[in-house]
């Protein structure tokens, strides 16, 4: 029996127990629930390009299904092949130092990424493996329905907000999306920590990093209704 099975079955058994006027507060809990599992299945049972194959485990998106900020990264790496989460490795601890220095912790985002397996060789995913992927993050933007997109990295960025984007020159900018979500895009932390630690280099991307998700953080604040600047 499949994990949708089994929430299906608790609907059924827990909606005839219920008195009527609390079951359509129930019914929404469920429906998240079984949101999050057809994510992950859809995911998990992907066979559509190879990489797929040669994975040592898909990895699906993680977090709240209710936040309004969801990160996108690029691709798992090694760490995330052998755990099947994303950001758990070295970018992974980066990027949750960014997040909680704006106020934020992991559980209060969801954090995907445009290809869900790991490329051999730690190589970037190519045009037709973004291509073939899409339609899972499509599927998590629809279900998810952010006020904002983070794009982390440039293919994120390339694939979510435009073809051409340029990270270095247009990082940290807001942009419309397809979606109806803002978009901004930062520097990947992987390519933060290419940077060398302690480096000018490194120390300029961080800040940078930083003002682009305090922007996001003070929108937030504000309801999602203060403009962009």
């Amino acid at each position: 029996m499949s994990e949708l099975d089994i929430v299906k079955r608790l609907r059924q058994r827990i909606l005839t127990k219920v008195p009527t006027e609390s079951r359509h507060a129930i019914e929404i809990e469920i429906k998240r629930v079984e949101d999050e599992v057809n994510l992950r299945a859809d995911v998990l049972n992907c066979t559509v390009c190879s990489l797929a194959e040669n994975c040592t485990n898909k990895v699906p998106g993680i977090g709240s299904l209710e936040s309004p900020i969801m990160l996108v990264g690029e691709a798992p790496g090694r760490h995330e092949d052998e755990q099947g989460i994303p950001f758990v490795g070295n970018g992974g601890e980066l990027l949750n130092k960014a997040i909680e220095a704006v106020g934020w912790s992991r559980d209060d985002l969801y954090i995907t990424n445009v290809v869900k397996c790991h490329p051999p060789g730690n190589r970037n995913p190519t045009q037709p493996e973004v291509a073939a992927c899409f339609q899972h993050l499509k599927k998590e933007i629809e279900v998810i329905k952010p006020k904002v997109i983070i794009a982390l990295g440039a293919l994120a960025a390339n694939t979510l907000i435009h073809p051409d984007f340029k990270i270095t020159q247009e990082n940290g900018h807001w942009f419309e999306l397809a979606s109806g979500a803002r978009g901004i895009a930062v520097y990947h932390p992987s390519y933060l920590l290419r940077l060398g630690d302690g480096t000018t280099r490194q120390n300029q991307a961080k800040w940078e990093v930083y003002n682009a998700l305090q922007k996001v953080k003070q929108y937030q604040d504000s309801g999602f209704t203060d403009g962009f600047n």
